[in-house]
């Protein structure tokens, strides 16, 4: 059962069972608990939005939760076109932390996605994954009013 975003919430499926039982050929189970958070990722997700060629800056702030500890060893987008990152190791409140700086890059308007994989040394959690949505719109054209 994937469990990736639900850390720190109570899960809940139902399982639906097949027997050779004929008083009793279906059974459903509920499995349900509550997930584990094993980093504090702020935020989920970023959304960038700004007119055409500003270059936008936003910061993932990622803190390895104490019973889970692990080191980011690498980061790499799902495209790399629309976005640049850099990946910063530091200390908040005394506990190690990341951080992740995202700037965009593209200068043509529209809706952009990408994602941004890191790479730990965690069995646990080998992989997290961060969305990031940039909206760039057209810059306004100014025309001088006439006198």
């Amino acid at each position: 059962m994937k469990t990736d975003g639900y850390g720190g919430r109570t899960l809940k499926k139902k399982i639906k069972v097949l027997t050779d039982d004929l008083a009793m050929p279906t059974l459903y189970l509920t499995i349900q608990g509550v997930v584990e958070k094993v980093v504090d990722i702020t935020p989920k997700s970023l959304v960038f939005q700004g007119d055409c060629g500003t270059v936008m800056e936003k910061t993932i702030t990622i803190i390895p939760i104490p019973k889970y500890p692990l080191n980011v060893l690498s980061l790499k987008f799902k495209t790399g076109k629309y976005m640049t990152g850099t990946l910063e190791k530091t200390q908040i409140n005394g506990k190690q932390a990341y951080k992740v700086i995202v700037k965009t890059k593209k200068e043509a308007a529209g809706n952009f996605y990408d994602k941004v994989t890191l790479k730990t040394d965690s069995r646990v959690k080998p992989i997290i994954n961060v969305w990031v949505k940039v909206r760039l719109k057209d810059n306004p054209v100014v025309v001088p009013a006439k006198e």
